[in-house]
This record gives C-alpha cells, sequence and structure tokens, in this order.
C-alpha cells in the first residue's frame, strides 16, 4: 500500500504551504519502499505545467537525504550544533524556489526507507534501476508536481551522488521514455563529487600539505599510503582499497584536528538536533512516519553493503552523458573540502572532458549577500558542461554558503553560462 499525505506542515514556515510525503516501491512490494519528501515550488511566476522538479540525493554511501533537507537546501532549516530539539525557522535560500523539490532516502535502508536484508543494494547499477522505477512512480503519483512531458528532470546531490547522479541518469537515458526526455529538458547537478576516487585519493597528500595539514614527513607518510591503495585496486581488492583511503582521510583529521570535510573546522559536525526533531510527535504525523522504525542519519548496513562500491568510478560515464545525449551538467566544488577535494576532481575532469583545461576560467559575481567585491566562484564551461569552484565554503555548499547555491542552481536551470554578467 503506498502512503501519501498532503499536509500543511509547522504554520511558522511561511515559505512552505504543503508538502507531500510518502513511499515509492520500485520492487512492487511493500516490504521495502524508498520514503520521498517533495515541496511545491513557491515562486508565484512559476508555471505548474513547466516547473522543473529537482531530486536532491544525499551521499555516504547510506545517509538520509532529509540532511540536506533539514541543514541545506530544503524550504526550513535546522541549527547544526543547536538545541536537541530545536524549532525550525525558514529557509530563504531553500531550492523550491522556481522548482518542485523532492529529497529522497534511498537505498532501501537510508534514512525512512526501509526493506529486507536482501534489499540491500552492492552496485550503481542495482542502485540505477531502482531508482529509475522510483521516479517514474513517483510522476505517476503526483503528475502536477513530478510529471509531465513539458517539465525538466534535475538530478543533484552531494558526495556520494557523485556516483548516484551519472548511473541514475545513465539508467534514464537507457529507457528512451517520458522520463528520459524531461532529463533532456533538465540536467545533472552535483556537488563535491565523489565521482573518480582512485584520482581524488591520489590527490590527499598535496592538498593536504599545501593547506598546511600535515609536514612534509607525514605528507610522505600519505603518499605511502596511496601506494598501498593504488596496489589493492590493481589487485582489484576493493574492500582493502576502501579501508586505506578511510585511513588516510582519518591521518588528517588525526594529526591536524580538522573535519576532512571542511579543512577550515575543527572537530566534527553535530546534527543531532535532526533525530530529535523528527521523533517529535507533530512531525512525524505531519510527515506520515508515525510507528515506522527511528530515523537514522546514516546507515552502517547500506554503508557496508556497499564497501567495495566505495573506490570504483562514474566517471565514465560523464563523457558519453555529454556527447551521446546533450545533457547539461554541472560539478562544483568547495574549495575547502578535502574529501571530495578540487584538486582529484579537475584531474579526473581533464581526462573525461579534455577541452576543460583549455577552457577560459571566468570569475562569477553572484547577486548575494557575499562581502562586497567577493567573488562566488570560478567557472570553466564547454559546450553544456560546468565546472564550478565556490568560495567561502566546504563540502556542504548550500549550508555554508546558501545564498551562493540558490543563486547557482537557478542559474544552471535557466541555462545563462557563469560569469560577470552581474557587472555589465
Amino acid at each position: 500500500m503506498r502512503l501519501t499525505i498532503i499536509v500543511s506542515l509547522l504554520t511558522s514556515v511561511t515559505a512552505l504551504e504543503s508538502q507531500l510525503t510518502g513511499f515509492l516501491h520500485p520492487k512492487n512490494t511493500t516490504t521495502s519502499g524508498l520514503f520521498y519528501w517533495l515541496h511545491p515550488a513557491v515562486h508565484e511566476a512559476s508555471d505548474p505545467a513547466t516547473t522543473p522538479l529537482v531530486v536532491w540525493l544525499q551521499g555516504g554511501p547510506g545517509a538520509s537525504s532529509l540532511l540536506g533537507a533539514l541543514f541545506e537546501n530544503g524550504p526550513f532549516n535546522l541549527v547544526e550544533g543547536g538545541p536537541l530539539v530545536q524549532n525550525e525557522t525558514a529557509n530563504p535560500h531553500a531550492w523550491n524556489d522556481k522548482a518542485n523539490l523532492v529529497f529522497i532516502d534511498q537505498p532501501f535502508g537510508t534514512g525512512y526507507s526501509y526493506g529486507l536484508e536482501d534489499d540491500l543494494v552492492t552496485s550503481m547499477e542495482e542502485m540505477a534501476k531502482l531508482l529509475n522505477l522510483a521516479l517514474v512512480e513517483l510522476a505517476e503519483t503526483h503528475p502536477e508536481y513530478a510529471g509531465g512531458i513539458d517539465r525538466p528532470l534535475w538530478l543533484t546531490g552531494e558526495s556520494y551522488a557523485g556516483k548516484y547522479v551519472p548511473f541514475l541518469a545513465t539508467e534514464i537515458m537507457a529507457q528512451n521514455d517520458e522520463l528520459s526526455k524531461r532529463l533532456q529538458l533538465g540536467g545533472l547537478c552535483i556537488g563535491d563529487g565523489w565521482t573518480e576516487p582512485a584520482t581524488i585519493v591520489s590527490t590527499y597528500p598535496a592538498f593536504a600539505y599545501s593547506h598546511g595539514l600535515v609536514d612534509d614527513m607525514q605528507r610522505q607518510a600519505m603518499e605511502a599510503n596511496v601506494t598501498l591503495f593504488n596496489k589493492a585496486m590493481d589487485a582489484g581488492d576493493y574492500e582493502t582499497a576502501t579501508d586505506i583511503e578511510h585511513g588516510i582521510e582519518h591521518f588528517v583529521s588525526d594529526v591536524a584536528g580538522t573535519n576532512a570535510y571542511d579543512v577550515r573546522r575543527f572537530g566534527d559536525y553535530d546534527f543531532s538536533a535532526a533525530a530529535a526533531w523528527l521523533a517529535r510527535n507533530d512531525v512525524s504525523k505531519a510527515l506520515g512516519v508515525e510507528g515506522l522504525p527511528t530515523w537514522n542519519l546514516a546507515s552502517d548496513k547500506v554503508s557496508a553493503a556497499l564497501h567495495a562500491d566505495v573506490v570504483l568510478p562514474a566517471s565514465q560515464l560523464v563523457a558519453p552523458l555529454l556527447k551521446d545525449h546533450g545533457l547539461r551538467v554541472l560539478f562544483y566544488n568547495g574549495m575547502f573540502d578535502l574529501d571530495c577535494n578540487i584538486m582529484g576532481t579537475l584531474e579526473w575532469m581533464h581526462a573525461a572532458v579534455p577541452e576543460l583545461a583549455a577552457a577560459e576560467r571566468k570569475t562569477w559575481f553572484a547577486q548575494t549577500e557575499s562581502p562586497e567585491g567577493a567573488p562566488a566562484g570560478y567557472a570553466k564551461t564547454v559546450g553544456s558542461f560546468t565546472q564550478l569552484t565556490l568560495t567561502g565554503a566546504g563540502h556542504m555548499v548550500p549550508m555554508d554558503v546558501p545564498a551562493v547555491a540558490l543563486a547557482m542552481i537557478n542559474k544552471v536551470m535557466e541555462g545563462s553560462e557563469f560569469g560577470r554578467e552581474e557587472e555589465e
């Protein structure tokens, strides 16, 4: 039985008039379900028939997309590190400004999504097939928000979504159906993507050293572990390679005390307010999750099932999505992220899209409350592909620079280039 509700949630949030939540069942059984939370567009000029649908996927693997909904780009925010039962506040920079925005907990076992042990996915191909079916069901369930041939589809997300999104897009385009036609009207928008793990890992020592996080001897120790990582990769021992990668990353945190997701930050993120807020009776009732297992921020079971997948790439899918299907693609990075750093990202991008290396780099001055004269980022564009480096941000760009992130997603949906157009 599909659970779908339309409610007015938390009247203190004026930006959020209504929402839809429920479960999608791509396996055609109620023993498994993917939780979704859909927020209709609030911009008064949005045409209901052609308003884009933005799908947001969190990383992990196994991290709930409600992390993004509650701390990054949803219609209201909780405060990171705030009181355990934090009252929500309106987010003026939510991504449902000019688009319908849906957060999906996936794969099975993530967040509020549920399933049996056999439902845990072990590959990106399996994930993509199931999520494609889920999006088809979402369009059939809510055609006024998620369906319609003239409605552009944007697949977005961060971190492990750097693998989720290219594999999902490839699966969608293979179907040559309404969903694929809608994706051609939209495109992909990936933040700090874990898209080419081996290349990114190889840049950890240089990135850490250049930011003063390690000294020369510590850099050499990291490089020695990168060599071990590469040997494990060459041997096809991907689980060992994943363990080594985690070790290199944690080494930097241990010796420098800094957070790998934002090297300006010391100590861990504190998202504990989310679990407490979601456990409130009024919230769980509004979301239609009463009586379900407790929400989890990050699922160990999902992560374990994809342990060997962690170090496998998705970069090989980018060029075909550009050349064979003509999709619009934006990859953006916060410049202070070590985990999915800009050095490794640029390296694999230059291999996937060789023209990018020689492309003109433009400075983007977004119309936001950024300090006067401060650029929002630096962009390179080749055809329908854009690479954007954002100042003032780490791994979680919409949380770090929310106004810039909203300007970014609106600009890419409009199809306009990133540059100095605001000064003309």
